[in-house]
């Protein structure tokens, strides 16, 4: 309801700028078109916003469910479906409903001063992990501006902040407690069941169940033929589900997967339907044919059985050598086994000729990636060019990068790299602090997150893409709410 006659110029000239966008779009190349409607439509929303009320109560249970969903549609919608217009800067549909609900928490968050109290609330009780991250993004933003190609740099920072950076402030925005933090996390193991039922009919039949509505050849032939090409290693077809490569669903699985082993264990009567979505991502997992995942799995199996070890030696408290043992010998013992077996061994190198090949030109892109870094330590060849900078060829004669550490390093310097990593690190520490929290199922909501954290960076080693990383500042964020007062003080249902 408009309250002020003087909001009546600014919506006239808002439904007057968006035809000249949409004109803008159709008509101008799509550099142009994206700087044209930005300088045009961000002071006029702006002023909208500014001459808009305040709300005085914010819906948060919505707000959580829409986050939800939007997470739900980002990994269960298939990857290379998407509307075949290049003009369009968004050409994903569920892309387009994030970016609704990114406008209307903005909305919110701007004349809300409850939302901004949750946010102020949060940022006191995880002020490292705010000032790590916006390090982070103000020293990714400084590279833009040293980067060899400035323009494609910036448009790829921009898309990088609204995909993904942005999520740790909506997060810290709007989870107030372990309730909203659970109702996300079962959002996103509904989307690994949704994805590791697409993977069993595609393996049945060697084909993906969307190859007939993909749209990417359309508007990326070059990742067309990658996608084509990953499909298959050493005559065995990999699943990618929903996603563009089977490596980016290997690590999807691996970092939600702890959050399906802890509910199977803090839950009695749905037991065995937990028991049944392990075995299908478990499934799915050895669908994709990925060794690092593999490994990275064993990683995570390791690391619950020792937060149960350190929970039953926190919960004892007479004898402290079982809590020695549980920190200490425990893990080393369970490592080394792993990491030094036979079978173990024969993953990591190569059960084949491909496979050995894999591994082999992961090493001849550090040999040839880790000078490039000598040159430009300090602020990398610029966001979005660490692939293009190494300039390394597969046998598909496609250039790639499979090493995030490496891809990071080239493209924004060692400082981001340093501060990426202290932000993985300081998240998962933040995880763990209700560890030994009386109540088992608060406590394994938020170990789950911090073991899906160690899974994600151990598959980063050999994944360069950034396609996952809504994962990584999403569960930054939902860390963050282990330190808020009201986690503690209210019942966990």
């Amino acid at each position: 309801m408009i309250k002020s006659t003087n909001q009546i110029p600014l919506i006239l000239l808002f439904m007057i700028a968006a035809p000249l966008v949409g004109l803008a779009v159709a008509l101008l190349p799509l550099t142009i078109s994206m700087v044209f409607s930005m300088l045009l439509l961000l002071p006029i929303g702006g002023a909208v916003l500014l001459a808009l009320p305040s709300v005085k109560s914010v819906p948060y249970r919505y707000f959580i469910g829409t986050l939800g969903l939007c997470l739900f549609l980002y990994f269960a919608w298939p990857k290379n479906v998407f509307i075949p217009i290049e003009a369009l800067p968004v050409k994903h549909p569920q892309k387009i409903l994030y970016i609704i609900f990114l406008v209307l928490w903005f909305a919110f968050l701007v004349k809300s001063g409850e939302m901004r109290r949750q946010f102020y609330v949060s940022f006191v009780n995880n002020r490292t992990i705010v000032w790590l991250w916006v390090s982070l993004v103000l020293w990714r933003f400084v590279t833009v501006f040293t980067s060899e190609e400035p323009l494609f740099s910036f448009f790829r920072f921009t898309d990088d902040f609204l995909t993904y950076y942005i999520l740790l402030p909506v997060v810290m925005s709007m989870v107030r407690c372990g309730e909203d933090v659970r109702t996300i996390m079962n959002w996103l193991l509904a989307a690994l069941v949704v994805t590791s039922l697409y993977a069993v009919p595609e393996v049945m039949f060697k084909r993906n169940l969307f190859e007939s509505i993909s749209t990417l050849d359309i508007v990326d032939p070059v990742q067309a033929s990658l996608v084509t090409a990953a499909k298959f290693r050493g005559g065995i077809y990999r699943s990618q589900s929903a996603f563009d490569h089977p490596l980016t669903f290997s690590e999807f699985i691996v970092t939600i997967l702890p959050w399906a082993i802890a509910s199977f264990l803090v839950l009695r009567k749905k037991r065995w339907f937990i028991a049944m979505i392990i075995a299908l991502a478990g499934g799915a997992l050895v669908f994709t044919n990925s060794r690092s995942s593999l490994a990275a799995s064993m990683i995570v199996l390791a690391l619950l059985l020792f937060i149960a070890v350190l929970r039953n030696a926190k919960s004892g408290g007479r004898n402290p050598w079982p809590m020695i043992g549980a920190i200490f010998l425990f893990p080393l013992a369970i490592f080394t086994a792993v990491l030094f077996s036979g079978p173990m061994q024969e993953i990591l190198k190569g059960r084949t000729n491909v496979e050995y090949g894999s591994s082999l030109a992961r090493i001849q892109m550090l040999d040839q990636g880790l000078p490039l870094v000598a040159k430009e330590p300090l602020l990398g060849y610029g966001p979005g060019l660490g692939a293009r900078t190494l300039g390394f060829a597969n046998t598909y004669d496609i250039i790639t990068l499979d090493n995030y550490y490496l891809a990071a390093a080239l493209e924004s310097g060692v400082p981001y790299l340093i501060i990426l990593i202290s932000l993985a690190l300081a998240a998962f520490i933040k995880s763990l602090r209700l560890i030994g929290d009386q109540d088992p199922k608060r406590a394994w909501l938020y170990a789950s997150i911090g073991t899906g954290l160690v899974a994600f960076w151990s598959v980063k080693a050999v994944l360069g893409t950034p396609h996952n990383f809504p994962l990584f500042y999403l569960f930054v964020g939902l860390a963050c709410a282990a330190s808020l007062p009201s986690n503690t003080s209210q019942p966990f249902k």
